[in-house]
């Protein structure tokens, strides 16, 4: 059980890390941050419209069919459409960091009520911690700017603040672990005392 719980320790200091990293790309390069994610999405649609297109037309197979074809070509025309103006999918972009930073608020509610259960007595830190995210998820959900470089520069920050955060949360939850560790470890009861 512990070496479970050691790896999702594991997981959620990488993924702590991973997000204030991205924070502090999109606070230091706005809008080379949001054209560069863009562009990239961009591509990937395009590849696979690509690669549809050349299922039906050059390797001819069954499972090509007029559906395969209408997906491949949309697919190929959005793929371009968003290499060609990158900035296009900036309101897409904010609601799903929207979602994530509402699905890591709930995380952190979760670890919150685990910490209480387990007698940490400053759970509710991390409860408060946990809301907060919650809030600026629910924030950025309904105010997707206009502006390109503001929503990247308050993604960033949103990012930076749960990156920060869970780092925390995680340095309070594995001491708790380790409390219920010690509590729940065996007591030698043949020690001779003399």
């Amino acid at each position: 059980m512990w070496d479970f719980l050691k790896k999702i320790k594991i997981g959620m200091m990488g993924s702590s890390i991973i997000t204030l990293i991205l924070g502090l790309i999109l606070l230091l390069n706005p809008i080379g941050a949001i054209e560069t994610v863009c562009s990239l999405i961009g591509f990937f649609i395009l590849i696979l419209g690509i690669f549809g297109l050349l299922n039906h037309f050059v390797l001819d197979t069954e499972s090509s069919s007029t559906l395969v074809l209408g997906v491949s070509m949309i697919g190929v025309l959005l793929g371009i459409y968003i290499l060609a103006n990158p900035g296009s999918i900036v309101k897409f972009l904010s609601i799903v960091v929207a979602v994530i930073l509402l699905l890591h608020g709930l995380r952190d509610v979760d670890t919150a009520m685990q910490m209480k259960r387990g007698g940490y007595e400053k759970w509710w830190g991390s409860l408060v911690i946990a809301i907060i995210t919650i809030l600026l998820g629910a924030f950025v959900f309904r105010n997707p700017f206009a502006a390109p470089e503001l929503l990247s520069r308050v993604i960033g920050a949103c990012f930076l603040f749960n990156g920060a955060t869970d780092l925390l949360i995680v340095r309070r939850a594995s001491k708790v672990l380790k409390d219920v560790k010690e509590k729940s470890e065996p007591i030698d009861v043949d020690a001779k005392i003399r």
